[in-house]
């Protein structure tokens, strides 16, 4: 038996939690599991979204919702990580993303010539309990033709969002850009809405949702992990799998592999392999050597 020792010991309960967690990625999500099973919000969505008249962005609140959702994919959120959590908690400043936790970088500063945002946010999992530890997560401009506005840069939405808030919250004549922070900044939450209120797991699914609509994708099957699992999903498509492995593991904020259960498969990946598997050469190990058996793992 996998477990090796009594049901009820400690060190058995510990590795019944790992052999579950495995059984989830390779076995992929229950029909029950209602947030893994949902469909991601790529790239794709976001070009459809930003070219119909169909989704308000004009307007503050709009406007608002565009740039949340914008962070929460280049910055793989989850869906309660940019404010509250469930709408019945208060904002809390170890978890939740602050006024402080976000630094600017010039085009010199980068070496690449582009300028970026880093925001510090919490990890999947607290270090200890009670201790959450913030990892950054960069987002760089879009490179664009001079006085052209990209509405899928992350990084301009946020400027023009952040420089409002801080107008609002920072009590310094000049808002504060790094440490040391004013009081206001280190505990304000860094995402407020028009209406003053916090986002909650669910007015970010009711986001996602809306977005959807806009576009003609069935609404029930988003939420508001869907830019979490699409960010996920086009790293793969546009780093391939060893790059990306690496990528999303520090955007998403992640220690282990459970990961690979956000990356949604490439048709066109799927596809070349069945059109090509055909022209495939070589021999198993097991072949080769009989008195040995393939385990298993590795």
């Amino acid at each position: 038996m996998d477990l090796h020792g009594p049901l009820t010991d400690d060190t058995t309960s510990a590795r019944r939690k790992r052999i579950r967690k495995d059984m989830r990625v390779e076995d992929g999500p229950a029909k029950t599991d209602r947030v893994i099973r949902r469909l991601g919000f790529r790239a794709q969505h976001f070009r459809r979204a930003a070219a119909t008249p169909a989704l308000d962005r004009t307007s503050e609140k709009g406007r608002f919702d565009w740039m949340l959702s914008l962070m929460m994919y280049y910055c793989m959120m989850r869906a309660g990580e940019p404010g509250r959590g469930k709408g019945s908690k208060p904002f809390d400043t170890k978890r939740g993303a602050r006024m402080c936790d976000v630094e600017w970088w010039s085009g010199e500063v980068t070496g690449t010539g582009l300028r970026a945002v880093v925001l510090m946010l919490v990890s999947s999992k607290p270090a200890a309990k009670g201790v959450y530890t913030r990892r950054p997560c960069e987002i760089s401009e879009r490179q664009t033709a001079p006085g052209v506005v990209d509405p899928l840069c992350g990084y301009t939405a946020f400027l023009a969002y952040w420089r409002q808030r801080a107008r609002c919250v920072c009590g310094r004549a000049e808002p504060c850009t790094t440490a040391p922070f004013c009081a206001a900044c280190q505990v304000a939450p860094l995402f407020v809405s028009p209406e003053g209120v916090v986002p909650t797991t669910d007015s970010c699914m009711v986001i996602a949702r809306n977005m959807c609509a806009a576009i003609g994708e069935n609404p029930l099957h988003y939420t508001g992990y869907s830019w979490r699992i699409g960010q996920a999903s086009d790293l793969v498509a546009r780093l391939g799998e060893e790059r990306a492995e690496v990528v999303t593991k520090r955007r998403g904020r992640w220690r282990g592999d459970i990961f690979h259960i956000y990356q949604r498969s490439d048709v066109g990946e799927q596809l070349h392999a069945s059109a090509s598997v055909m022209d495939a050469e070589g021999r198993s190990l097991e072949s080769l050597l009989p008195q040995w058996v393939q385990p298993r793992r590795g």
